[in-house]
């Protein structure tokens, strides 16, 4: 049997990917090495959806550093996961309420910003991509910048 020998521009799955959207919410244990060597063209648009529950975020600080290094143009849906609710739209009787009889309740608001990123081509084989940023997305360096900030 002879060997076969794949070229750098011919790919088992077909050219490489300049297009990626990361997923675990670009958490290190989703991180797969051979993705970005293998299957992405050398730093490919990216898009990651951040997440957040109680203390925990994703992407860590840290995580977003190794994505940027991976991927400079890199998005994120929204610049964090969660916003705070002004507190002068919070109804007063029901704060005054809790203050008095249960001051060990803080109240924290559900809502979700919205954010989006679209991505558009008319030729996938020239990599040349339309980007549009909706509502709460940003760029990636901003969102660690947002991040260190609170």
């Amino acid at each position: 049997m002879g060997s076969s020998s794949w070229g750098q521009d011919h790919q088992p799955f077909g050219p490489k990917a300049s297009l990626y959207k990361i997923p675990h919410h670009g958490s290190q244990t989703a991180h797969n090495s051979d993705v970005w060597e293998k299957l992405l063209v050398a730093n490919p648009l990216a898009v990651v959806t951040p997440w957040r529950k109680g203390r925990g975020r994703l992407p860590t600080p840290e995580d977003a550093k190794n994505i940027l290094h991976l991927s400079k143009d890199t998005f994120v849906t929204a610049a964090d996961a969660r916003t705070r609710r002004l507190r002068s739209l919070r109804p007063p009787g029901v704060l005054r309420f809790l203050r008095e009889n249960e001051p060990r309740i803080r109240v924290r608001s559900l809502n979700t910003p919205f954010g989006a990123v679209r991505f558009r081509t008319t030729d996938i084989q020239s990599a040349m991509w339309e980007r549009e940023l909706f509502g709460a997305a940003c760029h990636l360096r901003e969102f660690v910048r947002t991040r260190s900030v609170k």
